[in-house]
């Protein structure tokens, strides 16, 4: 069962120099430049539909009051996540127009110890609850935790981990993004993007054909000495059919990427995700 958050008593509203004061600036690049003054007080209360099927309410201190401890919790990570010197500005953001500003931030909740998907809330300016985006809606895949939002155009980008079939309940292996809006009345979701570990794969395996050094980070030393060894034995993946799944054998890594050597081998490569779209090469072998 999972345990809330520790709540933090400061709180700072600035992406900039952070104030000392009730009234603060968040502010965001956009195709026009807004400066948005935000009551930080009115962050940690502001209003909240129903999420969890908790009841809908106004958080205190960014927590939702009024659920008993037997039945989870909801709150707003970017307020009780904090760290000491202030806002989780990666889990809050301001963007929209200066003639609509709009204020998006992470909605988090559990319901009687599962926990359940991220959500995004979108307020006004002077936060009136506007509407939620749920990550699984644009992106096929059971979404686990949101990982970033920032400010984009004139709206916002979220990024967060998403499980698959075959996925841990535990751990998602696919990375996932899309921009948000507010229109004036309802919200857009555009450009959704989906990451499985291909690309790192593609990357490090071209690499290897090339002869050029591999970093550790990017693969482990047995995947590219396998690779180059496929290079010495004048064969290559055919990573145009490169194909990627969740791991039925963690220890090979949390994804395998499959690509045909000939009619009747392939290589399997393993993959480990270390972050969002942060994904590592870590094994390799001919089956």
């Amino acid at each position: 069962m999972g345990e809330r958050p520790r709540r933090m008593v400061a709180l700072s509203l600035s992406l900039l120099v952070l104030a000392a004061c009730t009234a603060q600036t968040l502010e965001q690049s956009t195709p026009t430049p807004i400066s948005i003054e935000i009551d930080a007080s009115a962050l940690r209360s502001a209003p909240v539909p129903s999420i969890c099927e908790h009841p809908a309410g106004s958080l205190v201190d960014g927590s939702l009051p009024g659920i008993p401890e037997n039945q989870g919790y909801a709150y707003m990570p970017a307020v009780t996540e904090a760290t000491p010197a202030g806002t989780n500005l990666s889990l809050v953001a301001a963007g929209g127009t200066p003639e609509e500003p709009v204020v998006a931030a992470v909605l988090r909740c559990n319901r009687g110890g599962v926990h359940w998907p991220d959500q995004v809330g979108l307020w006004t300016s002077s936060f009136e609850f506007l509407g939620l985006f749920e990550p699984a809606q644009a992106v096929d895949g059971i979404s686990e935790a949101i990982t970033e939002l920032f400010a984009s155009g004139k709206g916002f980008t979220v990024r967060w981990v998403a499980g698959n079939e075959g996925d841990p309940s535990c751990c998602g292996t696919l990375s996932a993004e899309a921009d948000v809006s507010w229109d004036g009345t309802r919200i857009n979701v555009d450009n959704t993007r989906a990451f499985d570990g291909s690309d790192a794969v593609v990357a490090v395996a071209e690499a290897v054909s090339q002869n050029e050094e591999v970093p550790e980070s990017a693969a482990t030393a047995q995947a590219t000495t396998a690779l180059a060894r496929l290079v010495d034995l004048g064969t290559s993946p055919n990573l145009e059919a490169l194909a990627c799944e969740a791991s039925p054998d963690i220890a090979l890594g949390q994804r395998i990427c499959t690509a045909p050597l000939d009619e009747t081998q392939s290589v399997e490569i393993g993959v480990e995700i270390d972050g969002w779209n942060d994904y590592r090469v870590v094994t390799a072998y001919v089956q």
